[in-house]
């Protein structure tokens, strides 16, 4: 098998532990170095020869092998006879080592509850039983109902990715972090995605934040920037692409490269983000994820950007992958607008586009003036928008706006 075969196994394996209890577990990929390494009592050893064919990985006979295997090691830790009706309500038993043979031992996948703990387990050969149930902080054990106490756990303890220009996702990062999800910051800067990795991390005191180099314009990139997602975590629950919103010229003087780039961009990600999500999806049926495009364009060039949208949605919803647009409107609080020297607001000023104007602040509440809200759309404003159309499992191909009261789609 090829070295992303066996990443590609971490996903089957983290859906299948999903499928347990619900909660998104982590996976951590380890391929063996020695002939002879031992194996715990505890762990489970699956061999993978059935599920090859010609020597390739079959992603739903891995599935299936998987699954029968981890239901035969699940039936032998359970407790019987009269432990058993003393443990009616212990929570159900899971490896938390799996150990993959053709013969000789290949890989190991580590799982636990965060990427830290697994780790952990890796490092210190740690094969000890998991107690298969969700922590009780955990939002899945809150009643579903209509209660917005669960928006502020909508993404604990998942993974996520975060595609885009630092300088327009880096408040997008911030928040999946402190919101409790394990964020893949994946930007072409590598400096500045390992910087804002850093302060991230260092905030939460945990790893919530991991980077990653990638040219989002190029296939091979892409695509080995979702092994190494795999290889690292094992899978993924969410992926935010977030276009550079404020490099855009008038059409007539853009290039037919500069128009397709957004495109390709988007189509390379949701293609790479469906495909691994696919995969999970074989052991993890119920489990729904989201790729979500974040999006500044209102006019001509944007209707072809939201129907690309709504029609990969048709096409990824039998994976239960749903896809969503969201489109912020007025941020005049971007460097973009606010820069003394470059930005528009000075721009602006110095050539009198607002009548009697004295300062850049002036042409701001100029601008500001004209959104029925009154105020420029903030960082907080477009996380509510994220939140909401990840909670919100009935919607899928929509376009949400976030303009203040502004008509603009």
């Amino acid at each position: 098998m090829e070295y992303k075969e066996y990443a590609a196994i971490a996903t089957i394996i983290r859906g299948l532990f999903i499928n347990t209890v619900g909660y998104p577990w982590v996976v951590v990929h380890e391929r063996c170095e020695r002939a002879e390494e031992t194996v715990s009592a505890d762990a489970l050893v699956v061999d993978i020869s059935p599920a090859l064919r010609n020597g390739v990985l079959d992603e739903e006979a891995a599935a299936k092998v998987f699954q029968e295997a981890c239901t035969a090691w699940e039936f032998d830790k359970a407790p019987s006879g009269v432990e058993a009706a003393m443990k009616q309500e212990a929570a159900k038993k899971e490896p938390s080592c799996i150990v993959l043979k053709r013969g000789a031992i290949e890989a190991f996948y580590w799982i636990d509850k965060d990427i830290d703990a697994a780790r952990k387990r890796m490092y210190g050969k740690t094969a000890s039983v998991l107690e298969g149930k969700v922590p009780q902080s955990h939002p899945l054990l809150i009643e579903q109902k209509l209660d917005a106490a669960t928006r502020a756990g909508v993404v604990q303890h998942k993974i996520a990715l975060l595609e885009g220009d630092i300088q327009n996702s880096a408040s997008i990062a911030r928040s999946l972090a402190c919101s409790g999800a394990l964020v893949f910051i994946a930007d072409a800067n590598l400096e500045a995605a390992q910087q804002l990795a850093n302060a991230i991390n260092t905030n939460a005191r945990r790893t919530a934040a991991i980077p990653v180099q990638v040219n989002h314009t190029d296939e091979a990139s892409v695509e080995a920037l979702f092994n190494t997602i795999v290889e690292t975590a094992g899978g993924l629950d969410i992926c935010i692409c977030v276009e550079n919103m404020f490099e855009r010229g008038h059409l007539l003087e853009r290039s037919l490269e500069e128009f397709k780039t957004r495109n390709t961009v988007f189509f390379l990600i949701a293609k790479y983000a469906g495909l691994l999500f696919r995969r999970q999806f074989r052991t993890a049926p119920s489990w729904i994820t989201d790729i979500i495009r974040v999006s500044e364009y209102f006019y001509g060039e944007n209707q072809e950007c939201l129907g690309l949208s709504a029609s990969l949605a048709l096409e990824l919803i039998e994976y239960n992958i749903k896809v969503n647009t969201i489109c912020p409107n007025n941020d005049f609080d971007h460097p973009f607008w606010t820069d003394p020297e470059t930005g528009l607001f000075a721009q602006y000023l110095k050539a009198g586009k607002v009548p009697g104007a004295r300062s850049i602040a002036e042409v701001k509440a100029y601008y500001e003036a004209k959104v029925p809200m009154k105020r420029s759309c903030t960082a907080l404003d477009i996380m509510r928008a994220v939140y909401y159309v990840i909670e919100q499992n009935y919607e899928t191909g929509q376009t949400l706006s976030v303009s203040g009261g502004k008509k603009v789609l």
